[in-house]
């Protein structure tokens, strides 16, 4: 079996890193499949750093490709057909798996090349919705004309990929639920429900068993959905109660998160970016993750990597709003996860009493929920449902 992957714009390093170079370095490590990525890469991405990244986890197995005009598929195509052009992979079972609805239209390009294909199609969100809220929160008459015309091209992108696709991959079964209701997804084909992953081994590694329990972390972007501004009110009341609290913040927008404590005065806040490893060792050492959300539908059906994480290396929760992979957890393992969640009222937040962790120690290896998130699991998960095809 060939494995081919391909990847469209991905603008984070550290997503791609975590949710696409671990998941194919243990497919052929662990399970020895011939694998070949595919990236179409990002203008504002360094070709060196990204073919570095790469390297560092699959070797030689990949091309990149660069981002161009609607002239792409041409390119595409040409690519497509030099690259295997003397292979003989057209004598063997091949799986294309496309990184969301762009890289499946390129995805479906190799299906019609290769008769014995598996085109899986892996739906990480709601892109028109997400563009919908862009739209809302821009105020540049220009910036909102781009997004309506990248609206229009994802929302024709998203109607090819699904109807030609064979498998789908979900990160929620709320996201499934959303697309077959409102985009017309079929509810008959086969499909997966595969969250945000982590590589256990690697967490175990940096696994630090003295917390500080003072110490509160919120990691991520400053986008739109991700309620920036709240997570400093929040911040603001848990140091009224506790003036020992301390407050961590990695993200590529440090410097817009930065500005906003100019309004809030936090006294003992950090500002910050981190590779994948460095924040993992960073919030190994925490008490508690905060996330954020309000409940837009963009939400209600999303796996956001950092709760994955903060739950992998012993946090406790803080959250607000309605988020999928919530639901998910809940629904199939009870208390043992929910006791790890603190509901936050948004329009309450004075109301807020943190406790202290009940396992101050805790071992990501006593919580049986974590292997919801392992990629040794779900990649085993994929693997058999591409068998069975």
């Amino acid at each position: 079996m060939k494995y081919i992957y391909i990847v469209y714009k991905e603008e984070n390093l550290s997503v791609f890193e975590s949710q696409v170079l671990k998941f194919l370095r243990i497919l052929k490590n662990d399970f020895g499949r011939d694998i070949l990525l595919i990236v179409v890469k990002n203008k504002k991405t360094k070709e060196n750093e990204l073919k570095s990244k790469i390297e560092k986890y699959i070797k030689s197995s990949y091309m990149v490709i660069e981002e161009s005009s609607p002239l792409l598929y041409s390119k595409w195509r040409k690519t497509i057909f030099r690259y295997f052009e003397h292979s003989d992979w057209e004598n063997e079972k091949i799986v294309v798996h496309a990184r969301s609805s762009k890289a499946t239209v390129l995805g479906y390009e190799l299906k019609r090349v290769f008769k014995n294909c598996v085109l899986i199609f892996d739906n990480r969100g709601i892109p028109l919705e997400e563009i919908d809220l862009m739209i809302k929160d821009s105020k540049k008459i220009k910036e909102k004309i781009k997004l309506q015309v990248s609206k229009v091209f994802f929302a024709i992108c998203q109607k090819v990929a699904a109807k030609n696709s064979d498998c789908y991959i979900f990160v929620t079964n709320n996201l499934r639920k959303y697309m077959i209701q409102k985009h017309g997804y079929s509810e008959s084909k086969d499909y997966l429900i595969i969250p945000t992953s982590i590589d256990l081994k690697e967490v175990s590694e940096n696994i630090n068993s003295v917390k500080d329990l003072n110490s509160y972390i919120y990691i991520g972007s400053n986008d739109c959905w991700q309620n920036g501004e709240l997570i400093f009110k929040l911040f603001k009341e848990i140091e009224k109660r506790n003036s020992e609290s301390k407050f961590i913040i990695l993200s590529k927008d440090y410097n817009e998160f930065s500005k906003l404590n100019s309004t809030y005065k936090l006294k003992n806040i950090t500002f910050n970016s981190a590779t994948h490893k460095e924040t993992l060792e960073i919030l190994s050492r925490c008490g508690y993750g905060v996330i954020i959300r309000d409940d837009s539908v963009v939400n209600k059906v999303s796996s956001p990597t950092k709760l994955i994480e903060y739950l992998s290396v012993g946090l406790n929760v803080i959250y607000s709003g309605k988020i999928g992979i919530v639901e998910d957890l809940v629904n199939e393992y009870g208390k043992i996860v929910s006791n790890r969640l603190i509901n936050l009222d948004i329009n309450n937040m004075e109301s807020v009493l943190v406790g202290k962790l009940e396992n101050e120690s805790s071992s990501i290896k006593d919580e049986k929920f974590i292997d919801y998130f392992s990629w040794d699991e779900n990649v085993k998960k994929i693997i058999d449902k591409i068998n069975d095809m």
